[in-house]
């Protein structure tokens, strides 16, 4: 045992004669085994990790004892939307957030001084006493971000995410219905609740739209990228700077507005193959087929538009 954490079991050992709590053992076997880990756990994580050690206890005096040390400061309880009580180790004089995935449950901790000091000045600012605050950000982990494709069908977007239209299923006459409802290519969309009972709810030029899950299937979304004006993701080029003959795919428009709505129309969506057919004498402008069509983009219009090779071509380099 870490000579921390002895010194905390002493502690504990100490606190609960003096309240005159019977089972100190066996109290004291489910405090080294919560302190023996840093994962949020819950009452049944932790039953199940005192199992494998050979302590078999039911859940439910499990579940008590972690209330216990909330109650005399040696753990925290956390919820995490609708999930289960969670416990951590409550360090003393130590603040942390935590970063929620919302796929699988991950939970990371983290600490940001920059963030603690505009809190700090903001109360401070607004003459209010701080007791106490927590920061939960709720999103997809790394692991879960790498399992998902650029493109996919709106059911698989998550609830509070901002997604692009990029295409349809089902033919022309869905592709109609869905263009009615204000869902048309090109539209950014925030999805309200993706789960749970009843419709899918997104909503589009602040309109919210029900949606039933088969409908939802049809409509192909790529995630809006949170990069700041002007930043590229890595493995990214602009379009103006591929050579005559080579080949890329689109992965987004920069830009609001009209331009960006033009090149929309014109196929420029992420997932759209783009070549270069040629470049006029002072390289303005430059002359592109996509999905079958010739278009010509000034320099600065093609500036915009960030591609990247296809993978087999990146292989091979």
């Amino acid at each position: 045992m870490r000579r921390g954490h002895k010194d905390i079991c002493q502690q504990f050992k100490v606190i609960f004669e003096q309240e005159g709590l019977d089972r100190i053992d066996e109290r004291l076997a489910i405090l080294e085994a919560f302190l023996g880990t840093e994962d949020h756990m819950t009452a049944a994580d932790l039953t199940g990790m005192l199992k494998k050690k050979g302590v078999a206890l039911p859940e439910e005096s499990v579940a008590e004892n972690l209330r216990l040390f909330v109650q005399y400061g040696f753990a925290r309880e956390k919820r995490f939307t609708d999930q289960l009580p969670r416990y951590e180790h409550y360090h003393l004089g130590r603040h942390h957030d935590h970063l929620v995935c919302i796929r699988c449950g991950a939970i990371l901790e983290f600490f940001n001084p920059n963030i603690e000091a505009l809190q700090a000045e903001t109360v401070r600012r607004m003459g209010f006493h701080d007791l106490q605050h927590r920061m939960d950000i709720y999103g997809l982990c790394s692991k879960c971000l790498r399992k998902r494709k650029n493109i996919m069908p709106l059911v698989l977007a998550s609830s509070g995410e901002q997604v692009r239209i990029v295409g349809f299923r089902g033919g022309k006459e869905m592709e109609r219905r869905l263009t009615s409802m204000g869902l048309n290519q090109g539209a950014d969309v925030e999805v309200i609740k993706s789960s749970g009972p009843g419709a899918l709810i997104v909503a589009s030029r602040e309109t919210r739209i029900a949606l039933g899950y088969g409908m939802a299937k049809k409509i192909l979304v790529t995630t809006i990228d949170t990069l700041e004006p002007g930043e590229i993701r890595q493995g990214a080029q602009r379009l103006n700077e591929l050579k005559t003959g080579e080949r890329a795919i689109i992965e987004r428009v920069q830009g609001r507005g009209r331009f960006r709505h033009r090149l929309l129309e014109m196929g420029f969506v992420p997932g759209a193959e783009i070549t270069v057919e040629k470049c006029a004498p002072l390289k303005d402008p430059i002359e592109y087929v996509i999905k079958g069509y010739h278009v010509s983009l000034r320099q600065e219009e093609a500036e915009k538009v960030l591609v990247r090779k296809p993978e087999e071509e990146t292989r091979g380099d």
